[in-house]
């Protein structure tokens, strides 16, 4: 009876300090439907043993989830106004946003957060090497790719000029820094380029301008390579993006492994990992051109990009 009474009080204590060494995270969500959900289900999804999930709406009220939130846990807000609440905590408290585009994160980065802050993010926006690379894939004979770009992805010019020249590409680059030289700007880039790369900057491509931009390009059979699949239903040639279901498993690996100690935090800015192709068949025979299947052209990037790590 005392053997199995210290077999039992060990597995108790064992069992008490296994959980005292899960790392507890907070996955607080903009609000509670649509794309957060999804992403949440997929975070609970692909959590290892070694995680307590924490999961709360951010309602616009910080006390209510701040509280009990310690040095040693882990934040993960979800969206832009988690993310914005989330940077307020204790620096010593680390962040990993994700649901947000890299504009927004550099956007909070540049706006005085303390140096100690560790603070991470898992952009919705694609690598440019991969965009520049399903470019390649659909239209193999292009050469000449232009670029518009505005307010918040004009710093971005030097790593996609970069980017440019490593893929092959002589590209044309016009920068408006107001809605009223969008069109102009555009039609330099169609008199001169074999294909546009759309970047999401909201101030370029929104709603009062998309539709234009996309008839535009339409009318003067240059396709567009956009970055949504809503984009590309527009009138876009094709798109690459990743899904929140996506975005979730990439960011339930990245916990587990800070989890299991084989990372102590994450990169400052990390690109999705898993994504997904998506081509306008209808715009594809207007523009009389043959393009593989989708799953096809995602397969082909996934080895291009396996090649190059």
């Amino acid at each position: 009876m005392l053997l199995c009474l210290g077999l039992l009080l060990q597995g108790l204590t064992t069992s008490a300090m296994a959980q005292e060494g899960r790392l507890r995270v907070w996955l607080v969500l903009s609000e509670p439907g649509g794309a957060y959900a999804e992403l949440s289900r997929s975070v609970q999804a692909g959590l290892g043993r070694n995680v307590d999930l924490q999961t709360v709406v951010h309602a616009g009220r910080e006390e209510n989830w701040f509280q009990p939130v310690r040095p040693g846990d882990l934040v993960v807000p979800l969206g832009l106004k988690a993310t914005r609440a989330a940077v307020q905590l204790d620096p010593a408290i680390p962040v990993l946003a994700t649901l947000l585009p890299r504009q927004a994160y550099e956007t909070l980065l540049a706006g005085g957060i303390s140096p100690r802050r560790l603070f991470s993010a898992l952009v919705l926006d694609q690598p440019l090497e991969r965009q520049l690379g399903l470019i390649r894939l659909v239209l193999p004979k292009a050469e000449r790719v232009g670029v518009l770009l505005g307010p918040n992805t004009l710093a971005q010019q030097t790593e996609l000029t970069r980017a440019g020249q490593q893929a092959g590409f002589d590209l044309s680059i016009e920068a408006v820094t107001k809605p009223s030289d969008i069109f102009a700007a555009q039609r330099e880039l169609l008199r001169d380029n074999e294909v546009l790369l759309a970047l999401p900057d909201p101030q370029v491509l929104n709603q009062g301008t998309l539709m234009s931009y996309l008839v535009s390009a339409y009318r003067a059979r240059v396709p567009v390579i956009g970055f949504s699949q809503s984009f590309t239903e527009a009138g876009a040639l094709a798109s690459v993006f990743s899904t929140p279901e996506q975005i979730g498993r990439q960011l339930s690996e990245i916990v587990t492994g800070m989890a299991n100690g084989r990372a102590a935090r994450p990169a400052r800015l990390i690109y999705p990992r898993y994504f997904k192709v998506y081509v306008n068949r209808q715009v594809a025979r207007s523009l009389e051109l043959d393009i593989a299947p989708d799953d096809r052209l995602q397969k082909q990037l996934e080895a291009k990009e396996g090649q190059a790590l």
